[in-house]
């Protein structure tokens, strides 16, 4: 059964950061740098099964806007509900806060998009040379 907690501990960042170097080409994830500096900031919802993350999600308000920068799973535990409870998690985390809309990018061709748009995101957006590689992304809201 997947356990769903808020935040994160020291100890958990080695294993994130692996978990984005499973997930991620070079192209697409973040360095260790940023993404420690991220974790400083950023809201992290984490996923844990069998007593290890098997995924999270990573985000922050801008302009009173969530804004998922990151929703990464371990791809042995992928088609298994964990990003739909792990997405489920942070909205009602920004609800509890007041917050009425969600944003993300996700690349053109990420199959991620199915669930976000099961989820009730809607495409908002282009963004040409969105990542570091030069390929695009597409913005997507939900108000919730």
């Amino acid at each position: 059964m997947l356990t769903i907690r808020q935040g994160h501990k020291p100890e958990d960042i080695d294993r994130m950061y692996e978990l984005e170097r499973v997930c991620f080409s070079r192209s697409f994830r973040w360095s260790k740098r940023v993404f420690v500096a991220a974790l400083k900031t950023d809201d992290v919802i984490q996923g844990v099964y069998d007593n290890k993350i098997a995924g999270y999600v990573l985000s922050t308000i801008e302009a009173g806007t969530g804004h998922i920068t990151s929703l990464v799973i371990d791809p042995k535990y992928r088609k298994q509900g964990f990003g739909k409870s792990l997405m489920d998690a942070i909205e009602a985390f920004y609800k509890k806060k007041g917050i009425k809309k969600i944003k993300l990018e996700v690349h053109v061709d990420n199959p991620a998009q199915t669930l976000y748009f099961k989820l009730g995101y809607r495409v908002t957006g282009f963004r040409p040379r969105y990542y570091h590689n030069g390929s695009n992304a597409i913005t997507m809201v939900k108000v919730i």
